[in-house]
């Protein structure tokens, strides 16, 4: 079921499996990255049976550290109120500069958050969805 869809992120949630999918494309400014984690927690808090999370982030062609960080600081803002636990695969950026922020955020985000948190590179949105144990009929991202 798709539930956001703008320029730069696509949020799908698949409830018979617990799964949200965030998929960022594009060169991404500050406020479209801050208005999408914004977006993206709260599609966690309005579907609290989600626990799994792909973050599609294949696409992207830039990501400033800054942003990174208030995005670190909102997921552990977040969870302080939560009590569930998440797994989320990231599938990695093409882009050489958008791949290293994105090893600093799931380095940050693995560092904060422990074990309520368990964040994962991958390569492929198949091997990040193989990780969270999704059955293999899943395959329709």
């Amino acid at each position: 079921m798709l539930i956001f869809n703008s320029n730069n992120l696509t949020i799908q949630i698949v409830r018979r499996l617990n799964l949200t999918v965030f998929t960022w494309s594009g060169t991404l400014s500050s406020e479209s990255f801050v208005e999408g984690t914004i977006q993206s927690l709260e599609v966690l808090r309005e579907h609290r049976s989600v626990h799994r999370v792909v973050m599609n982030a294949r696409e992207i062609t830039a990501l400033e550290q800054k942003d990174v960080d208030a995005s670190v600081k909102s997921t552990v803002d977040y969870l302080g109120i939560t009590r569930a636990n998440y797994r989320m695969s990231v599938v990695s950026p093409l882009d050489a500069r958008a791949r290293e922020t994105i090893n600093f955020y799931i380095d940050a985000l693995n560092t904060a958050l422990k074990k309520r948190f368990i964040v994962k590179q991958h390569r492929s949105v198949k091997e990040a969805l193989s990780w969270l144990k999704l059955p293999k009929a899943c395959t329709l991202f």
